[in-house]
């Protein structure tokens, strides 16, 4: 079995209130969202922001949710909504905006889709794929990555490690 690189994105809905949550995300660094908005940005339905039950979800959810709310956006958390077949089926019935997602389970579990090793070996490549077939099929788009992987490791002491 070919391991797949795994980094973390949001994935959000790409039709209606789903875009406001990416320029949020993208602009963080470069610009307040608040003079990204118009005047009547302050009138819509709050940004659903959901997580899957376990702890990185919920602490991602939370980072997003703040982020949002410190730009002057409302929002909805739902923490906790469910595995990845609920969150996906709530982005794509528009009940949730967006939700951290690792794209190596985009890519095998939302997709069903394989990759040659060659390219499944690539962070930039399997993104670049579940990006580009998702939006395809499901009409939802994948923000950024968020900097990180999901790399099993384990921590011992150097008189361990040197032994092994």
């Amino acid at each position: 079995m070919t391991r797949v690189r795994r980094g973390a994105a949001l994935l959000s809905h790409a039709l209606g209130r789903g875009l406001v949550a990416a320029p949020a995300w993208l602009l963080m660094a470069s610009a307040p969202v608040a003079a990204q908005r118009s005047p009547s940005a302050a009138d819509r339905a709050p940004v659903v922001v959901a997580s899957k039950p376990f702890g990185e979800s919920y602490l991602l959810c939370e980072l997003f949710a703040q982020l949002l709310e410190s730009r002057g956006i409302a929002v909805e958390r739902r923490p906790g909504l469910g595995a990845t077949e609920v969150a996906f089926g709530a982005i794509r019935s528009g009940d949730v905006d967006v939700y951290p997602e690792y794209t190596g389970t985009g890519l095998l579990a939302v997709l069903h889709d394989t990759l040659p090793d060659s390219l499944a070996r690539s962070a930039r490549a399997v993104y670049a794929h579940v990006a580009r077939a998702t939006a395809e099929r499901y009409g939802a788009r994948w923000l950024p990555p968020l900097g990180f992987e999901n790399t099993y490791a384990i921590a011992v002491r150097r008189s361990t490690a040197a032994r092994y």
